[in-house]
C-alpha cells in the first residue's frame, strides 16, 4: 500500500512541477495542508495533496505522466520528475514491472538496457542478461498473427514468415468451403451460403433442399400439387402419389369434375387440370324411344343439354295400311300411344283411271281388297296433238295442215286409247327477206414505214326461194395506205460510278446508248455501251486521336509511369484505315503527405479550483518514408486560464480558495 500512496504523491508533485514553468527540478515532498481548501471536481485529497482520481494506481513509463487516466508524453515541461517506487534494480536483476528497474525497462523478467521490442530480441539470453541481444537464426518467434505458426528468426533479426493456417473445413454444407482466419485468435470463420441456397438432396421429390439463414440444411415440403414424377403429384405431406392436384385438392385417376360430367382426372394427359372425356363418352342415357343419349363433345366440361328426338321421327312402325306409324312430338321422351286410321281414310289410292280407291274401316289395321271401274267407263279426257306445219309456200299461195286426236275407255280394269287424224285448210304469210349487209374493212396491208396496200370486207345479199330467204355472199376489195411511223431519238443511260481509287488515280465509267429505226412496220431499238475516263475526289483522313492519360502508378512519395492510346489514320483501299499504339511517359504522384492533424483538447486539470491547470491534445504529423506517408504522434500541452469555482463564487484568500459573496477566508 506504501507504493500506491507513493505513486499518487508522485503524480501530485509531477503536476505541480509541470505547471511551475521555470523550475529545473521538482520536489516530491507532499504538502500536508495542500488540499485543506478542497480539490477540483474529479480530484480527491490523498496524504494532504489533490490527486486525479482517474490516475490512482496508473504507472507510466519514463518520460510520461498520467493525465485523466492515460499516460502522455510531457512536451514543454521544463523540469525533470523524479519518483521513488521502492528499491529499484540494476540491469539483469529480476523484475515485474518497468518501475522496478533503474533503466525503466523490465523485459523478459529482467531489467533491460532498452525497451527491446523486436520479435527476435531478448534480454535474458545466456551471458547477456540485462542487455537487449538478437536471438540466434532459427529461434522461434512470433509475428503477432495467430493465423501463422512456425515463425523463426532470420539473419537480420527479423521474424520470418510462418505457415499460414488454411480454413477449409466448414461446419456444414450451408457454409462456404473457404473460410477466413482471425489474426487475433487464430480461429476460422465461415460465411453462410445464404438463405435459399440449395443443399444436400434428401431423395424426396416432394421436398426442397435449401439452407436457412442460420446455416442449417432444411427439407421443407414443396407446394401441394407439384409434379413429382410421371402421372404423379405431391399431396402436401411429402408423399408422391399417382393422380391430379386440381382446385386445391387431390383427385384420384378417373375422378369426375364436380362442375362438369365431361371432365375427369386423367394423369396421362394432365396432373394439374381436368381432362376432357372422349367425344364418344355417354354423359346422359336415353330415357325413352323419343329421347337421345347425350355424349361429351371432347371440348367442353359440360354434358350437352338434354335433347329429344326431332318431331316427326318414327318411334313405332305401321302394322298395316290403316295403322299409321307413331312419331315423336319433339317434347316428350315417350312414343305416343298406338292408334288406327279413322274410317273413310284412303288406304289404297286408285292405281289408274280404271281402279277404285279403298278406305279404312276404323277397326282394322289392314286395307280392304282391291276393286276396279266398270268396262266402257271413260278413263281420261280426249287429247289432240299439235297441228302440223302449213303446206303452203312461204313465198305465197294456199295449203293444208293436220293433227291426231286420242280418246280413253276402261276394259277389264285397264284404260285403252283409240286415235284418228283431223285436217284443215291453211295459208302462210309472205316472207320479207332482210336487206344487204356489209362487214368491216380489214387492216391495210401497207407497211407503216411507207408505201400503199389493199383492204377488204364481206358483202351478203338475200332473196326468197322455195319458201325461204336464200343468201349470197362475196368479198369487196379496195386500195389503202397507213401513216408513217415517227421513231424516237437516241436514249442515253446514267453514267456508272467511277472505278478510280478514292485515295488518288484515274479510272473509267460507262453508260448505255439506245438508237431507233423503222423496220417491218415498227420502230426497232439498237443499243451499245459508251465509255469515258474519270477520277474520284481524294479522301481527307482525320488527324491523330489521343486518349486520356491513365492514372499515375507512383505512390504518394515516389515516381512512376502513365500511358494513353494514340490512333492515326491513313488512306488505303479507298477509305481511311485506323492504326493505334500506346504512348508512355514518366509521372509523379500528385500532392504530398497530409498536413499535421490535431486532436481535441482535453478538459483542464488543476491542483485546486483557483490554481493554474493544463490541458493536452494529440498531434499527428506525416512524412515520406518506406515508399509512402508515415505518421507519428506526440502530445501537446497548454496552460488553461480561469478557475473552476462553482457558479456565484470567486477566488480569494490569495487566489487559492473559492469564496461565496460575504464569505471570509478560513
Amino acid at each position: 500500500m506504501h507504493h500506491a500512496v507513493g505513486s499518487r504523491r508522485l503524480f501530485h508533485a509531477a503536476l505541480l512541477c509541470l505547471l511551475s514553468f521555470g523550475l529545473l527540478r521538482c520536489s516530491v515532498e507532499p504538502d500536508p495542508g495542500a488540499c485543506d481548501a478542497g480539490c477540483a471536481e474529479g480530484w480527491s485529497c490523498d496524504d494532504g495533496g489533490c490527486v486525479d482520481e482517474a490516475c490512482v494506481g496508473v504507472v507510466c513509463p519514463e518520460g510520461q505522466t498520467c493525465a485523466q487516466g492515460q499516460c502522455v508524453r510531457s512536451t514543454g515541461a521544463p523540469g525533470e520528475v523524479t519518483a521513488q517506487w521502492g528499491q529499484r534494480q540494476e540491469l539483469g536483476a529480476t523484475c515485474a514491472a518497468d518501475r522496478d528497474c533503474f533503466s525503466n525497462h523490465c523485459v523478459d523478467g529482467v531489467c533491460c538496457d532498452t525497451a527491446c521490442e523486436g520479435a527476435c530480441e531478448a534480454c535474458d539470453t545466456e551471458g547477456g542478461q540485462g542487455t537487449c541481444s538478437p536471438l540466434a537464426q532459427g529461434a522461434s518467434c512470433s509475428d503477432g498473427n495467430a493465423c501463422t505458426s512456425g515463425e523463426t528468426c532470420r539473419t537480420d533479426s527479423t521474424c520470418g514468415q510462418g505457415t499460414v493456417k488454411v480454413c477449409d473445413a466448414p461446419p456444414g454444407v450451408c457454409f462456404l468451403a473457404a473460410g477466413t482466419c482471425d489474426p487475433a485468435t487464430g480461429n476460422c470463420a465461415y460465411a453462410f451460403r445464404g438463405a435459399g441456397t440449395a443443399c444436400t438432396d434428401d431423395g424426396n421429390s416432394c421436398t426442397t433442399d435449401v439452407c436457412d439463414a442460420a446455416g442449417t440444411c432444411l427439407h421443407p415440403a414443396v407446394v401441394a400439387g407439384t409434379v413429382c414424377g410421371p402421372r404423379s403429384v405431391c399431396t402436401g405431406e411429402t408423399a408422391c402419389v399417382e393422380g391430379c392436384w386440381i382446385d386445391g385438392a387431390f383427385r384420384a385417376p378417373g375422378a369426375a369434375n364436380p362442375a362438369g360430367a365431361c371432365q375427369v382426372c386423367n394423369p396421362n394427359i394432365s396432373t394439374t387440370a381436368w381432362s376432357f372425356q372422349p367425344a364418344t363418352t355417354v354423359c346422359r342415357a336415353s330415357q325413352g324411344s323419343c329421347d337421345v343419349a347425350e355424349t361429351c363433345t371432347g371440348a367442353s366440361k359440360d354434358c350437352p343439354a338434354d335433347a329429344r328426338v326431332s318431331a316427326g321421327t318414327v318411334c313405332r312402325g305401321s302394322a298395316g295400311a290403316c295403322d299409321p306409324a307413331e312419331t315423336c312430338n319433339g317434347s316428350s321422351a315417350a312414343c305416343p300411344a298406338d292408334a288406327l286410321s279413322p274410317a273413310g281414310t284412303v288406304c289404297r289410292t286408285a292405281a289408274g283411271a280404271c281402279d277404285v280407291a279403298e278406305t279404312c274401316t276404323g277397326a282394322s289395321a289392314g286395307c280392304p281388297g282391291n276393286s276396279q271401274a266398270p268396262n266402257g267407263s271413260t278413263c281420261g279426257a280426249p287429247s289432240s296433238g299439235s297441228w302440223s306445219g302449213c303446206s303452203a309456200d312461204a313465198c305465197g299461195g294456199p295449203g293444208t295442215r293436220s293433227r291426231t286426236t286420242t280418246t280413253y275407255t276402261c276394259t277389264n280394269g285397264a284404260c285403252g286409247a283409240s286415235s284418228y287424224t283431223e285436217e284443215q285448210d291453211c295459208s302462210r304469210p309472205e316472207i320479207s327477206c332482210p336487206g344487204d349487209s356489209y362487214g368491216s374493212w380489214s387492216s391495210c396491208s401497207a407497211d407503216a414505214c411507207g408505201g400503199s396496200g389493199t383492204q377488204s370486207r364481206s358483202v351478203t345479199e338475200y332473196g326468197c326461194s322455195a319458201g325461204s330467204c336464200q343468201q349470197y355472199s362475196y368479198t369487196d376489195t379496195r386500195g389503202c395506205s397507213v401513216p408513217t411511223v415517227n421513231c424516237p431519238g437516241t436514249q442515253y443511260g446514267s453514267w456508272s460510278s467511277c472505278s478510280a481509287n478514292a485515295c488518288g488515280g484515274s479510272g473509267t465509267q460507262s453508260r448505255s446508248v439506245t438508237t431507233y429505226a423503222c423496220s417491218g412496220g415498227s420502230c426497232r431499238p439498237s443499243s451499245y455501251t459508251e465509255t469515258q475516263g474519270c477520277s474520284s475526289p481524294p479522301v481527307n483522313c482525320p488527324g491523330p486521336q489521343y486518349g486520356a492519360w491513365s492514372a499515375c502508378s507512383a505512390s504518394a512519395c515516389g515516381s512512376g509511369t502513365q500511358s494513353r492510346t494514340v490512333t492515326t489514320y491513313a488512306c488505303s483501299g479507298g477509305g481511311c484505315s485506323p492504326s493505334s499504339y500506346t504512348e508512355t511517359q514518366g509521372c509523379s504522384a500528385s500532392g504530398s503527405c497530409p498536413p499535421p492533424s490535431y486532436g481535441a483538447w482535453s478538459s483542464c486539470m488543476r491542483h485546486n479550483a483557483c490554481g493554474p491547470g493544463y490541458q493536452s491534445r494529440t498531434v499527428t504529423t506525416y512524412s515520406c518514408g518506406a515508399g509512402g506517408c508515415q505518421a507519428s504522434s506526440s502530445e501537446e500541452y497548454m496552460e488553461c486560464p480561469g478557475n473552476s469555482c462553482p457558479f456565484g463564487s470567486s477566488c480569494g484568500c490569495g487566489g487559492d480558495v473559492c469564496l461565496r459573496p460575504g464569505e471570509d477566508c478560513p
